[in-house]
């Protein structure tokens, strides 16, 4: 299947985004570090939250920390929390 313009954009954020949730970066200092608006920022969360089905940052670190796959994710796809190379 062919990834959409933008499609791997768009996951090179989110895995960018995921790094920096780990490190502890707020919504302000992610969007400053990724030049990216807070509420881009906080969206992409809410899309990370909905995509391991859990309601706050903290399940949200936890499952990401576990790097456990989402329940919907194809099994073709590498999870979004692991590093380029793994």
């Amino acid at each position: 299947m062919r990834e959409r313009p933008g499609e791997a954009q768009s996951q090179e954020t989110l895995r960018r985004i995921v790094v920096l949730l780990a490190r502890g970066r707020t919504d302000d200092q992610i969007s400053r570090e990724l030049a990216l608006s807070k509420r881009t920022v906080q969206r992409r969360i809410a899309q990370l939250m909905e995509l391991y089905g859990v309601t706050s940052r903290f399940a949200l670190g936890f499952a990401l920390g576990r790097r456990r796959r989402p329940p919907a994710q194809s099994a073709g796809r590498r999870d979004l929390c692991e590093s380029r190379g793994s």
